[in-house]
């Protein structure tokens, strides 16, 4: 029987990581055996009823942190983890992060470790603007046993790297919905996601002031933590708009967000597929997002949703007043929203496909 492990050593809980959570109840426990190697509040949120090895994994200390020295030393001793894990007779790995995927790949390819890797997201500017970290990239991708994406564009990405065509399987993401009762509170726009950099929610907060203008009861609930959040809600008490917005920090039961929301918003400056978007299209919650990486996978602009440019304030500011004015246009909206759902998103149907092509 083949052993399984899936790297993941992160400090966030966020689309990627509810996506590995999901993903391990459908794992066939007929063809082999799953560890999951990861920080301890990820392992926590792993139900005990799914049998699946749970590994404690830590970088300990962090990539690059000062020096070039800090950097080297941090590298070597990542992979010599690495290579102590794999050798305990692993016969795949999975990576998904970017770091991961540099750093992991190299001990598990001078063991002979099939590698996948599964992509979310691609990779952040710093990363792509750094000629040796993008050769490396393109290097440990060529060498991966199979790269499984999730967006078209994505997979168009890596056959630019290099990758043939038979080595990039596309999947989708499912997501499982718990019931809902919906009660709209209008107007509450939505924001769910994690709150760093490339989620750009301070846009949301440049046009709010003038949303309110025309709705004064515009409530924005942010739903979701990180490394930005001290900065957001500084930026909201600057801004004089403390009556008007909440966070709410990591929301467990998070469908009970989307039960009051009229529309989600979500204007990322980069993006895989966003699960938020997709819980959104399962409970009928018209969207407006920037037009990045997957989203477009989620969002038919003009259908169930509008898409608009990234850093287009302007645009943003149009489209959320349109649906918020508009009742009829969001009812049509949540229509085909459900419907791409349905079509798309089921877990039932994207996980044993996921599955199999990591076991192919």
């Amino acid at each position: 029987m083949r052993r399984i492990i899936w790297i993941l050593n992160t400090d966030t809980v966020g689309g990627a990581e509810k996506f590995v959570i999901e993903s391990i109840g459908f794992f066939p426990q007929e063809k082999g055996k799953l560890t999951i190697a990861a920080k301890p509040h990820l392992l926590s949120l792993i139900p005990d009823n799914v049998p699946v090895e749970k590994r404690i994994f830590d970088i300990g200390p962090k990539l690059g942190r000062k020096t070039i020295l800090d950097l080297i030393i941090g590298w070597r001793f990542y992979q010599k983890r690495i290579k102590r894990l794999l050798e305990e007779g692993f016969d795949i790995v999975i990576l998904q992060y970017k770091k991961e995927q540099l750093l992991a790949s190299l001990p598990a390819f001078s063991l002979g470790v099939p590698v996948i890797w599964v992509e979310h997201a691609p990779p952040p500017a710093a990363f792509v603007k750094n000629p040796f970290a993008m050769m490396l990239y393109r290097k440990a991708a060529s060498r991966a046993k199979r790269v499984i994406t999730f967006s078209d564009r994505s997979r168009r990405r890596f056959i630019a790297l290099g990758l043939s065509r038979g080595k990039i399987s596309l999947a989708s993401v499912g997501v499982a919905l718990h019931p809902i009762e919906r009660k709209e509170r209008f107007p509450t726009i939505a924001v769910v996601s994690r709150l760093s950099k490339e989620k750009n929610i301070e846009v949301v907060l440049d046009i709010l002031p003038l949303i309110i203008r025309s709705f004064p009861d515009t409530k924005l609930i942010i739903a979701g933590d990180g490394d930005r959040r001290d900065f957001l809600e500084l930026y909201v008490n600057q801004l004089n708009l403390d009556r008007n917005v909440e966070f709410l920090g990591f929301v467990e039961d998070i469908q009970n967000v989307y039960a009051i929301a009229t529309i989600v918003v979500l204007p990322s400056l980069q993006e895989g597929i966003p699960l938020s978007l997709v819980e959104a299209a399962g409970y009928g919650i018209p969207v407006v997002a920037t037009d990045v990486g997957g989203i477009s996978e989620v969002v038919v602009d003009g259908k169930s949703g509008f898409l608009v440019p990234v850093g287009d304030k302007e645009a943003l500011y149009n489209k959320i007043y349109l649906l918020l004015s508009n009742p009829y246009l969001r009812r049509q909206f949540s229509i085909r929203a459900r419907r791409i759902y349905q079509e798309k998103f089921l877990p039932e149907k994207s996980f044993p496909y996921f599955w199999g092509k990591v076991l192919q």
